[in-house]
Parts: C-alpha cells; structure tokens; sequence
C-alpha cells in the first residue's frame, strides 16, 4: 500500500504499490479492528479484497527467476505462485500463525486453558475449519476462476503454508519449532529494524530522556487510533507511581491534552534508541513491539485487545520477560499501577538474541530459489 511506500523507498528500493492511504485508513480507523475475532474477521476481509491488486501488481513486475517473499494473508502471491510458476516464500511473524496444536494457540486470554487440552482434541481442533473460512473461500475461490488457477479445498492450511518454503522471523525462545510445521520451515530471529537510520529521537523527547530518572514508555499500536482511553488510564498510573512517562502513539488527539510535567507525548520514535533509555514497555502485545522491549533487556507488560497480541502475552509471561494483563483492567489506573509496579524492578532472565548472522537465511532464500526455477 502507500503507506509504505516511503519506508520502502527510503531503504533503496523500488516501490510498486496498490490500495490507497484513503483505504489505509478506512481500515485502521475502524474500531472493530482491535475487538478480538472481529479485527481478525476485517483483515481477512481486506485480504480477501485486495488479493486481485496484489496478483496484478505481481504480474506486471515480475522476471524470470523472481521470488516472492509475502505473508500468508497475501492471497495475491499465492495466486501469482500458482499461475505463473513463481517460487513462494510464506513469512510468518509469530508463533501463533504456524498453527500448531503442539503449541496451540491463544486467540483470547480467557481461551488460554485450551492449551492444556489432550494433544489428541487439540488436533482435532486445528482440523476445524477456520472462522473466517466461510467469509474468503467463495471469494478467492471465484478469483482463482478468473486468473485461471485451480482453487484450494481449504484455504487454511492448504494456502497458508507455500509448498516451497515457509520462514517463521522469530527466534526459539520465542516459539520453539514443532512437529507438525511445514517442513520446509526455516526459522531465524526477529526483523528487528526500525526507522532508527532515517530518523533518531526527537529532540524534545531526547531533552526529556536526560531530563531525569528512566521513564516507563506507554504504547497501544501503530495503527490504534481508539486509545484515549488506555492513555488516560496510563497517565494516572504514573502519577500513581510517582514515575516518568513517555506516550507514544501516532494518532496524537488520543494523549490527553494537559499532561503532568512528568509525562510527554511523542508521535514517533524509534524503539531500539528508545527502550534501551527506558524501565519499562507497556503496549499492545504486537510482535515487532514485543522484539524491540525484549532486545533492549526491559520488562514488558501487554495488554492485548486481538489478533496474535494474546498469544505474544502468553509467551512473554512463560519466558519471564514480563507479564500481561486484560486490556478491561488496564483502564483502571489502579490495576495498572500495581502491575506496573511489580515490573519496575523485575530482573530479567534473557535477551533476546539478536545477533544471528544472515547468511544461513540468505542461503536457504536462494535454494529455495533454485528449486523454484
């Protein structure tokens, strides 16, 4: 989409793109979007919707010996894999997407026993269909008519995982790799990469940083613009506390508007300059914000609304990297406080491994290349 289109270029590459910041934002301003099992139910919608744009943008630009590296919601690739023969490599982001019933999945907090559940019930669960199954198949089904490609039985697994490679960006400490992934997975670390090259710290959020003791950094998301709420609640659980804060969300009308002199809010900054300056995250539970908090030796405490957010809170409290706690209790500033509390001075018990080399990815990207060709 455009939205990314200046990140992209500004990383010296070329961007082609389809779907409109108009559209980018329709969708992210959607409040249904941060509702468990809704929000997943409108990503698979637009999935579903811009699959056709994203096969012909594939088309126009691809050459022999092209490769395309998408996530598994990117129903163009698949489509663009099956119709012109192009090797595929599905990207999967967190644990949760690799569906497994060895490590099954925590889709809502309130669900989390169901991991306990006898491995053979567990099984037969991942065999249901999915959810959203009724809302897609038809549509890609009748896509897969028009382009020309015979359409899958099951859109999940049968299109969730590329027959030529799958690559999980997450670490083992994260999501151990389980018997029944794909076996041609190949799994690394996180992405880890922000815009910390392009632009640094804010000069007023720098003057703050060194203006005192580590401040505790507040995050609901990117793309929430419905935070009021959780910033309102952040702000009385640090004057609760009596420490430092830093809001950061880029839909600044959420941050209350007269702030104690002891909070600051900032549209932007990049978490790997940041959080290494801070004591502790407190965020939604997004994977990529979830990396930064653990490569920066920080605790962290989620409170996750949906999508894979719950599921990353689950693992992080397991790993004993921080803790989470229910979005619901999160706008009590007292709840917050005292969960923040006992984070403050948590010792953590690892890092996150950052330092992987990128040669055995890059390896395994080109024979998956070369088998494709």
């Amino acid at each position: 989409m455009d939205y990314f289109k200046q990140s992209v270029e500004a990383a010296g590459l070329e961007a082609s793109t389809y779907g409109s910041m108009a559209e980018f934002d329709e969708l992210v301003a959607d409040p249904r979007l941060w509702k468990p099992f809704q929000g997943t139910h409108l990503v698979f919608d637009a999935a579903v919707r811009y699959a056709k744009d994203g096969f012909e943008a594939i088309s126009a630009v691809r050459r022999h010996g092209s490769t395309i590296v998408a996530p598994a919601t990117h129903f163009g690739a698949r489509l663009a894999r099956e119709r012109w023969g192009l090797p595929l490599v599905t990207v999967h982001l967190q644990p949760v997407s690799l569906l497994s019933a060895y490590d099954f999945p925590v889709l809502h907090l309130n669900l989390a026993w169901m991991a306990k559940l006898p491995l053979w019930f567990r099984r037969m669960l991942m065999r249901l269909p999915s959810p959203v199954e009724a809302m897609a198949r038809p549509r890609l089904q009748r896509l897969c008519s028009e382009v020309g490609v015979l359409p899958p039985k099951r859109l999940i697994p049968n299109w969730w995982h590329s027959p030529d490679g799958n690559l999980a960006l997450f670490p083992p400490e994260i999501g151990p790799p389980q018997p029944d992934w794909p076996f041609n997975t190949f799994q690394h670390t996180f992405p880890l990469e922000d815009l910390a090259r392009e632009q640094g710290l804010p000069h007023e959020l720098q003057r703050f940083l060194e203006a005192g003791d580590k401040p505790v950094v507040f995050t609901a998301g990117t793309g929430n613009r419905h935070a009021k709420d959780f910033f309102a609640s952040a702000v009385q659980a640090a004057v609760k506390l009596g420490v430092r804060a830093v809001l950061c969300t880029r839909h600044l009308p959420d941050i209350p508007e007269q702030l104690p002199p002891q909070v600051i809010g900032c549209e932007y900054a990049p978490f790997s300059l940041l959080l290494p300056k801070c004591r502790v995250l407190v965020h939604h539970g997004g994977i990529g914000t979830l990396s930064q908090a653990w490569r920066a030796g920080i605790p962290q405490l989620i409170t996750p609304l949906a999508h894979d957010q719950p599921d990353n809170a689950v693992r992080v409290r397991e790993r004993g990297i921080g803790d989470y706690l229910s979005h619901r209790k999160a706008l009590n500033p007292s709840l917050l406080a005292k969960a923040l509390n006992r984070l403050i001075s948590m010792p953590m018990r690892n890092r996150c491994p950052n330092d992987l080399s990128p040669a055995p990815l890059l390896d395994w990207l080109l024979d998956v290349k070369k088998q494709g060709a």
